[in-house]
């Protein structure tokens, strides 16, 4: 009897997580992408360029937002993973932020190919969260997910 509750305790996670929240969770680490697809589209439109990029910046960190105040009290593995990706979502949109003030156009091609691996980095570790979680499985980013742990741990009411 005793193994068999052992066996049932060490289930993944995909038994206790629903269907609705393994999307909510999933949704907020691909809402990077929708800043992504700003940066893209804005390239293209010099008028209004600045407007674009500051309103299509704030998109997907709202989707966050929306997904952690709906799901703060009803699902913590939502909530967690919302406030993941909002805080992964701050960090990609500063050094992007950085890299326009450092790199201004028509720098050289050094400094272009040092953004390289953080502009398909970051988003590849927001895939790879949003496939783990749509599974069903625990997901932190590197150093952003322990320092988040930590605050649902100590205070899990959030």
């Amino acid at each position: 009897m005793t193994d068999h509750n052992q066996v049932q305790s060490a289930a993944p996670l995909t038994n206790a997580i629903s269907r609705g929240e393994r999307s909510w969770a999933l949704g907020a680490h691909l809402s990077l992408f929708l800043i992504l697809l700003t940066y893209f589209l804005a390239a293209g439109f010099d008028i209004w360029k600045s407007s674009v990029l500051i309103s299509g910046t704030l998109v997907g960190p709202l989707v966050c937002i929306i997904a952690y105040l709906r799901h703060k009290k009803r699902s913590e593995y939502v909530a967690f993973h919302a406030l993941q990706a909002l805080l992964f979502q701050i960090v990609f949109i500063a050094i992007m932020g950085l890299a326009v003030v450092i790199l201004p156009p028509g720098s050289n091609e050094a400094g272009f190919l040092c953004l390289v691996p953080i502009v398909c980095g970051l988003p590849l570790l927001a895939m790879i969260g949003a496939f783990s979680t749509l599974q069903g499985k625990d997901f932190k980013y590197p150093l952003i997910g322990q320092w988040i742990k930590k605050v649902f741990k100590s205070n899990p009411a959030t």
